[in-house]
């Protein structure tokens, strides 16, 4: 009997010790001890120009912690820094980020404004940003970021994942939201010097770009940024307004533009092109859809893809604005890029116009070893 009394009181003893641990562990994790992989550096803005102001009406640059625990975390004694080398710039005051919740501060370099206030701003141009335990050593969250943009906010999506996004709709202290992705679009002709080629609805003869959609579904190009510049990639947004005009069908073509004439209507952008040679660009936000740069360009004959959509490009005399590139007339040498031009070169072309044109009363194609060297060159040309 008094043996067991023994072993009753050991255990009582053991579990009151167990207990107290438990109730430390959660404690500690509740003030920030030990919590090193549940909360991230989640979103944040290092160009605030008016997307979220602070609660004295400024547009500072923030950063969004979020935490993924399932309870809530005690950010006290946590740092804050965008300097690797001084992990330990500045210390999170007494504030609570509530379970699978956010906290955003504010990096203004103004402390006297508020407890969420830093004692540094970020940069622009890009630089760091580290959230660091207690002990001002050990890095919690990181990132090294690059160039950020007006208004434009840079996140993991999902909340807390690897993956980093340009966010054109921001979501401070809220669930980053899932960003439209692009693809199949491309820049696939232009002319920058358009004198009697074409000429726009207002007979105006101005630069053109031709978008073509080589995907498999309708794509909606509004909100979709367009420039000339690529260190300026928001430079002229496509309204959202009218989607009947700004859809593209799968395999088809649309014309913009280029005239820095926008009240002449949606497709016309806000910015010409310069015949002496710069860059065009499409951009989702500040993700890259397409882009290009161009050199020293010739009145009324266009730059193109060949076949459309295709890594190549050549000058078209005729230009095909609106149309499949096809129907330029040129010859086609090494299609299949196996070293050699071949009947199979011509054949590839042929299988090209086979499913890409259909009004084969204005087309001929023909195949022929034009200079005797046993090189089968094709040719195509609309009649």
């Amino acid at each position: 009997m008094k043996i067991a009394k023994i072993i009753l009181l050991v255990l009582l003893l053991l579990s009151s010790r167990i207990f107290a641990q438990i109730s430390k562990n959660v404690l500690d994790n509740s003030k920030g001890f030990g919590r090193t992989s549940g909360l991230y550096i989640n979103e944040f803005m290092a160009n605030n120009s008016s997307t979220y102001s602070d609660e004295f009406g400024e547009y500072d640059d923030w950063i969004e912690i979020y935490n993924s625990n399932l309870y809530d975390v005690n950010m006290e004694g946590l740092f804050l820094t965008d300097d690797p080398e001084i992990p330990d710039k500045w210390q999170i005051p007494d504030v609570v980020i509530p379970q699978n919740g956010f906290i955003l501060f504010w990096a203004d370099d103004n402390e006297e404004q508020g407890i969420i206030h830093t004692n540094f701003k970020l940069a622009a141009g890009g630089e760091f940003i580290g959230l660091y335990d207690l002990d001002g050593i050990t890095s919690i969250d990181s990132i090294s970021y690059s160039q950020q943009y007006c208004d434009i906010s840079y996140g993991r999506f999902p909340n807390g994942e690897e993956n980093w996004y340009f966010f054109t709709d921001p979501t401070p202290n809220a669930s980053n939201n899932e960003q439209q992705i692009v693809t199949g679009i491309c820049i696939n002709e232009f002319m920058a010097s358009n004198l009697e080629t074409i000429s726009d609805e207002h007979g105006e003869f101005n630069d053109w770009i031709e978008i073509y959609n080589a995907g498999n579904e309708a794509i909606d190009i509004g909100g979709l940024y367009f420039t000339d510049n690529l260190n300026n990639p928001t430079n002229w947004q496509i309204p959202t307004t009218y989607p009947d005009s700004t859809t593209i069908q799968s395999g088809e073509y649309l014309l913009l533009w280029a005239d820095n004439d926008t009240e002449q209507g949606i497709l016309h952008l806000g910015f010409q092109l310069n015949i002496l040679g710069e860059q065009i660009g499409i951009f989702n936000g500040v993700t890259p859809i397409d882009t290009l740069t161009f050199d020293v360009q010739q009145t009324d004959i266009s730059y193109g893809r060949l076949p459309d959509g295709s890594d190549n490009w050549e000058f078209f005399d005729p230009a095909t604005p609106g149309e499949t590139n096809l129907l330029s007339g040129h010859s086609y040498g090494d299609i299949d890029n196996d070293g050699e031009i071949t009947e199979e070169d011509a054949i590839l072309v042929l299988q090209y116009i086979v499913l890409e044109i259909t009004d084969w009363e204005e087309w001929q194609f023909w195949a022929a070893d034009v200079d005797g060297d046993e090189q089968i060159m094709a040719y195509d040309a609309a009649l």
